[in-house]
């Protein structure tokens, strides 16, 4: 093995290429974590709740690690634009924020837990 491929290997093991455990977690499987986890720790996650459901329309069947920036900002366009609709009504960008933070704090505590870095 050349040194050029050893520390290629050594690059892509220490970036979690690798690592299935980072891999394998499919977004809806870590929305039930999360409202568990939310149900015990807060007064109320009714909109947690809500958030998630949402969420889910659109990144149901994506690994957590394929979640980043440019699908988030399609989902907020997507959900501006009219193209994720609940119950035909339309929403307003202060929902959609409330969403996107309850999105972020799920991948706060992915990242604590270990799930994504």
């Amino acid at each position: 093995m050349t040194t050029y491929s050893h520390h290629k290997c050594v690059d892509d093991v220490n970036s979690g290429k690798y690592d299935d455990r980072k891999k394998k977690m499919i977004f809806e499987t870590f929305v039930e974590k999360y409202i568990d986890y939310q149900k015990e720790h807060k007064k109320s996650c009714k909109r947690d709740v809500t958030s998630t459901k949402v969420l889910l329309l659109f990144f149901k069947g994506k690994y957590l690690a394929d979640i980043a920036p440019l699908p988030i900002a399609r989902y907020r366009h997507d959900r501006l634009s009219g193209k994720i609709v609940v119950k035909n009504k339309k929403v307003t960008k202060a929902t959609v924020n409330r969403e996107c933070a309850c999105l972020s704090k799920m991948f706060s505590l992915a990242e604590d837990w270990g799930l994504v870095h």
